[in-house]
């Protein structure tokens, strides 16, 4: 059964229009409730002559705002689905069909609201003002459609007992319409972004969509100017968010030169992109002179240290932008990037970055060198596992370890590369945290540059901006396609394929041997790795042993594969819980060999898990603050199962006050234990109890 809520104030016309949607959809509602916010006979006389089937009406004299309203409606609806729609607006015919498909899969879905009727849109009128008057825009078309881009209650569907657990925040003041209302609204955004924080499982569908009734008066630059401004009042009134406010101020404190911009580079007074600037600029000061006023002591001094960052970040930002673009202008204009052979007949890869990084990169290296047979090819990363790993692959003719200062027996990239006679270089990852001297890399005419445009660990524009060829990457495509895309543009590439890790005789008798010690019952074996290596990527550590314990009761045993500096703590844990399992920091061969021993492996999205997946081990990955669509399995997928239990592209503003590893740590020990033992049932179902 799914109901559908109506507040209402006085307006007859447009709410016997929207009851008519909704009697002509392909779905009808089994029951519609209309909250008279206003009781006036117009509007009762219209419900009590409108045809609809299951249509009920409640008076309310409350003083409340949209928030009261629509929690007031959400205790008087029947239905275990709820959707919300205004009063001003009509629904598509398949509205509530399709809302209530989405309904019996996930908890909330929200849709587009777009203007019913024909608007005179002023001169200076850009998109992304719809927001202020009442629709979508065009974010809600994209791919932050649902994070950055929230739904309005005009266009919203969620079950019941979500609504029950989390209503709408009530914050008091009085039922109104106009731009009044925009100081205590935001009630949508709030409770959706609730609801994402929370793990709920949400989405925006552009297809849902109902057609918003916008007076033309709306549209008048006075009336979008206060709403922007009781917008930022709003949002404080919800919560003193650190995120925003440092956002905020990152806005405020670039003012005087956005406004200088809009007047040289936009000099006609009737330009989109100044009056839009304006209204965000009004909305954002808002919001500060909010945020001060409602500060405590503790807000207060948050609220002047974002004010020193934002002029700070001005300040250093515009030194250092027209340096780098000098730079870049320079190296374009006195030492152009070579061209290069397609194939070449040598090229580098370089990674600066994970062992993960260069797990991935193996099936799209191997395509290449079979495609090109002729071409010599080198490896530089710095990362010693990855190095290691690499030897004796047959992938490239040298593997080189590299660090900016050549210790521990590596060497300097620029040295590399001015010794190597390369005729091309990949680098799909270059992060300055693993080589902080991102000049070696771009050496004066030296070979061309192949990398991504973005996300590949280049933090300053002026570095981007040097490779001759940036790719633009695919944000939903897996990280070992893209790789291939950016491979292919060196050469044609072979069938891509997984790769089969090579291994020498005595390193798999020594790891026969290893796993014979740590198994010797031959139990169902289970890797478990906690060290993440990054805040937000890690499980709660107390949670990997009760799964490990409840493990050991259905007849598995479990092995830790860790760093040395977690060996200690783990081999504590496993006496503290009384589990018998053991603990080991192998290096990353023999980790390899161990993992492709186990009848399944539980780990975050780290190197070993795109390990275990490499040597065809089941997996289990609790994922986080990364997309799996790009980081789980490519091949083999029934085998490798994911753990999710909050949204992957939580906003700053979601994030701000919740701990790093938030979106990890909602993963309970049940969900992974329920994906652990289908993955064992699947092979080992004999030795299972």
């Amino acid at each position: 059964m799914i109901s559908v809520l109506i507040p209402t104030a006085g307006r007859a016309g447009l709410l016997t229009k929207c009851l008519d949607g909704l009697a002509c959809g392909r779905r009808a509602p089994d029951e519609t409730l209309v909250l008279l916010t206003d009781p006036d006979p117009a509007t009762e006389a219209a419900l009590k002559r409108h045809p609809l089937h299951g249509l009920r009406w409640i008076r309310w004299d409350w003083r409340g705002s949209y928030a009261e309203a629509r929690n007031r409606l959400t205790r008087e609806a029947r239905g275990a689905k709820i959707a919300f729609i205004d009063d001003d607006c009509v629904p598509a015919s398949d509205w509530l069909e399709r809302a209530e498909a989405w309904l019996d899969r996930i908890d909330a879905v929200g849709g587009l609201v777009v203007p019913a009727n024909s608007l005179r849109f002023p001169p200076w009128w850009d998109p992304a003002m719809g927001w202020l008057a009442g629709f979508s825009v065009p974010g809600h078309l994209g791919r932050f459609a649902g994070s950055v881009y929230c739904p309005q209650t005009a266009n919203l569907a969620l079950r019941r007992t979500v609504l029950e657990a989390e209503p709408f925040q009530e914050l008091g003041g009085r039922f109104v319409q106009g731009a009044e209302a925009y100081a205590l609204g935001r009630e949508d955004v709030e409770l959706w972004r609730r609801l994402r924080r929370k793990g709920y499982a949400v989405a925006f569908d552009p297809a849902l969509m109902v057609l918003h009734h916008i007076p033309q008066e709306r549209l008048e630059w006075k009336t979008l100017l206060e709403r922007a401004c009781r917008d930022g009042q709003a949002y404080v009134r919800r919560g003193m968010n650190r995120a925003a406010l440092w956002a905020a101020w990152g806005d405020a404190a670039y003012v005087p030169l956005v406004l200088a911009r809009d007047w040289l580079w936009h000099p006609w007074p009737d330009d989109p992109q100044r009056a839009l600037d304006r209204l965000w600029i009004a909305r954002q000061r808002a919001f500060l002179k909010a945020y001060r006023e409602a500060a405590n002591e503790e807000e207060l001094l948050a609220w002047r240290a974002a004010r020193r960052a934002g002029l700070r970040h001005v300040v250093v930002s515009e030194l250092k932008r027209p340096v780098g673009k000098i730079k870049a202008a320079f190296s374009r204009r006195f030492a152009p990037r070579q061209t290069y052979d397609r194939p070449p007949k040598r090229a580098l890869v370089v990674s600066a970055g994970f062992l993960g990084d260069i797990v991935l990169m193996m099936p799209p290296l191997a395509a290449w060198r079979k495609g090109n047979p002729s071409a010599a090819v080198d490896v530089a990363t710095t990362s010693a596992s990855g190095a290691a790993l690499l030897e004796s692959q047959g992938l490239a003719d040298s593997v080189f370890r590299i660090h900016p200062d050549a210790r521990d027996g590596a060497v300097r990239l620029d040295r590399l590369i001015d010794g190597g006679n390369y005729g091309l270089i990949l680098a799909p990852y270059f992060h300055p945290v693993f080589y902080w001297k991102v000049g070696h890399l771009f050496r004066w005419r030296g070979p061309a540059v192949l990398s991504f445009s973005d996300e590949n660990g280049l933090q300053r524009w002026s570095d981007r901006a040097r490779p001759m060829i940036r790719l633009l990457r695919h944000s939903k495509k897996h990280e070992i396609l893209a790789l291939a895309d950016l491979f292919s543009l060196a050469g044609p590439l072979a069938p891509l394929e997984p790769w089969s890790l090579r291994f020498e005789a005595d390193e798999e008798r020594r790891a026969q041997l290893e796993l014979q010690r740590i198994n010797p019952g031959g139990a169902p074996l289970v890797a478990l790795h906690p060290d993440a290596g990054k805040a937000e990527k890690t499980w709660v550590w107390e949670r990997w042993f009760e799964l490990a314990l409840t493990l050991q009761t259905h007849g598995a045993q479990s092995l830790f594969i860790v760093n040395d500096r977690l060996l200690g703590p783990a081999g504590d844990s496993i006496k503290r819980f009384n589990l018998h399992a053991h603990a080991v920091a192998p290096a990353i061969r023999p980790m390899a060999l161990l993992l492709r021993g186990c009848d399944a492996m539980v780990a975050p999205d780290t190197g070993p898990k795109h390990l275990a997946c490499a040597v065809r081990t089941p997996t289990v990955a609790i994922f986080g603050p990364l997309d799996e669509r790009r980081w789980g399995a490519l091949w083999d997928k029934e085998r490798h199962v994911v753990v999710r239990r909050a949204a992957w592209d939580l906003t700053p503003e979601e994030r701000s006050g919740l701990p790093e590893n938030h979106q990890c740590a909602m993963a309970q020990v049940n969900d992974v234990l329920a994906a652990t033992l289908s993955l064992l049932r699947l092979g080992r179902a004999n030795k299972l109890r």
